[in-house]
């Protein structure tokens, strides 16, 4: 570096443009539609505790939305379940699937 001194400080600043668009563009800036089939969260629910789960959006970009109209096949919403984090409880006899796509 230019108008650099031995024994005082002297202070650099670099700038990283990093506008290549490479990245990965899936959730959470992990993978992408292309490897990331499926990505569910219970936060994404916006729902209160014990709340059936009628329908699940899918956001890996592949539109695999769950859906269930009947009331006793729906799962539960359950708030602050792992690490304070919600989650959605199954039971036995709890289904949400994804409708078959063309």
């Amino acid at each position: 570096p230019s108008n650099s001194t031995l024994g005082n400080d002297t202070l650099h600043t670099f700038t990283i443009n990093d506008n290549d668009n490479a990245g990965y563009s899936g959730p959470g800036g992990v993978g992408d539609s292309d490897n990331n089939k499926l990505w569910i969260r219970a936060e994404d629910l916006g729902l209160s505790n014990n709340d059936p789960v009628t329908s699940w959006i899918d956001t890996s970009g592949n539109g695999n939305d769950f859906s269930q109209s009947t009331g006793s096949l729906q799962p539960s919403f359950q708030t602050s379940q792992l690490n304070s984090f919600p989650a959605v409880c199954w039971f036995e006899a709890s289904i949400l699937p994804i409708p078959a796509r063309s």
